[in-house]
């Protein structure tokens, strides 16, 4: 049984052979993977039973690279949304116009980003000292932590 790969390398190449970095085959059977690379997803949010699927573009050929690589990308999303919205109560936020909402969903990852650079402090600590320390929240904001 031929690879898909081979079925592509027959087909002719219409580029300039001196200028060609990459087979036609290994091209299409690249962008074929990354458009064919999704996951479906089902479940219940606020009451309301959902389907999904996500597609990923990327270059990963076989299905447990892919798979490890999706469940490791949402296991970081899940904690920074997790701990967003325990330091911050970001699913609470009542900000009705969306672009409002936006930059301050972009600020609150900016302070989280911040605090947890600064000490090794809880996060719910550092957050109410930020909000009755001046001095505090100035150190937070504007150290130089590269320096």
């Amino acid at each position: 049984m031929k690879r898909l790969e081979e079925y592509f390398n027959e087909i002719d190449d219409p580029r300039q052979n001196g200028k060609v970095k990459h087979l036609i085959g290994e091209i299409l059977t690249i962008s074929l993977c990354a458009v064919a690379s999704g996951v479906e997803s089902s479940g219940t949010r606020n009451g309301i039973k959902y389907n999904e699927t996500r597609y990923f573009l990327m270059s990963i050929a076989d299905v447990q690279s892919f798979a490890k690589a999706v469940r490791n990308h949402w296991a970081i999303e899940n904690n920074l949304h997790w701990s967003l919205d325990v330091i911050f109560k970001d699913d609470d936020c009542l900000i009705k116009n969306k672009i409002i909402a936006e930059n301050m969903a972009i600020l609150r990852r900016i302070a989280f980003n911040r605090m947890k650079m600064f000490d090794n402090s809880r996060l719910k600590t550092k957050k109410m000292k930020c909000a009755f320390d001046d001095d505090f929240r100035y150190q937070v904001l504007f150290t130089n932590f590269h320096a």
